[in-house]
């Protein structure tokens, strides 16, 4: 297992156990979000829609934030792409 599925799978953890939702919840808007890249001082994360994109950027940012700085023990700054942003980039 690379280092940020390692990273991925303490997050994942963390979120959930601060969750107050079933785990369906959890397992609804969690299952496919991952930890893609980490540099500098921030954090990529993926979502597989734009929907839970939209909504894991909107509901549950301050929680992966947090959750985050307590599994690596320092904040970041975080983005979250849907695959297809992160797999073709626009050009800046």
């Amino acid at each position: 297992m690379d280092e940020l599925s390692s990273i991925s799978d303490i997050l994942l953890s963390l979120i959930q156990e601060k969750m107050s939702v079933t785990p369906a919840v959890f397992t609804l808007w969690f299952n496919e979000f991952k930890l893609v890249s980490l540099e500098d001082d921030k954090a990529v994360f993926t979502a597989p829609s734009e929907i839970k994109k939209k909504i894991l950027s909107t509901k549950y940012q301050s929680l992966i934030t947090e959750s985050l700085e307590e599994a690596i023990g320092f904040p970041l700054d975080i983005s979250i792409l849907t695959v297809d942003e992160f797999k073709n980039p626009k050009p800046k």
